[in-house]
This record gives C-alpha cells, structure tokens and sequence, in this order.
C-alpha cells in the first residue's frame, strides 16, 4: 500500500514536471503507513529529498483527542452540567476565568442558573 501511495505521488510529480529537489514538506494524517519512518511514505520522500519536512495533521490529532474525551464523558449530560454548575459556584476566581473565556468569544455572555428538578 505504502509503495503504491508513494508511486502514486512520485507519478503524479513528475507529470507536472517537478523535481523532488523542490518538494519542501509532506503532511498526511498520523497512520504508521503514512509517516512510519522506516516503511511509512515519509520514509520514500526522505530517500528522495531528506531535508523535506515531514508533518502529522495536528487536525487528526485533535479528532483523536477529541473522540478518546468524548468516551469519558458521563452518559447523562444533565449530571455534568450540574457538576460544571457547582465547580463555578463556589469560586469568584473561577468566575473570574470563565468571564475572561466569554470575552474571548463574539457570542453574548450568559447567565449560569442553579438547576432544579
């Protein structure tokens, strides 16, 4: 699979006629195939250009952080915002913190209500 990228890419430069000389950087998601440093993509652009720079998708990184989060989120929701709720109650430098948040936002700050049943 890997070779194949790779010779598809290769392939598709010297279409256009570009010498690997002038490649200067090769992003891709973070996939062992894509950036394994010894079998990986990277791997066939380095042996034709080493000093091209070779980026992970810091998107794809978020994405993974973001899903792995989401698991550990408690299955009611009403529960965590009750827990957010009382987390900035208690505390005026918290208060302080979420404001300085809600500023940095163009959306109108709200106020935060006590739930009840």
């Amino acid at each position: 699979m890997r070779g194949y990228i790779f010779k598809t890419v290769d392939t598709v430069l010297k279409s256009f006629e570009i010498p690997w000389k002038k490649c200067v950087a090769f992003g891709a998601d973070n996939a062992a195939v894509m950036l394994g440093v010894h079998k990986g993509v990277a791997a066939y652009v380095k042996m034709e250009n080493n000093s091209v720079h070779v980026q992970g998708c810091p998107c794809h990184l978020i994405h993974i952080a973001a899903q792995s989060a989401a698991k550990r989120l408690p299955a009611r929701i009403d529960e965590l915002l009750i827990d957010i709720y009382y987390y900035l109650d208690k505390s005026g430098k918290r208060h302080k913190h979420l404001k300085q948040c809600q500023d940095l936002s163009t959306h109108t700050n709200r106020f935060l209500e006590k739930h009840s049943n």
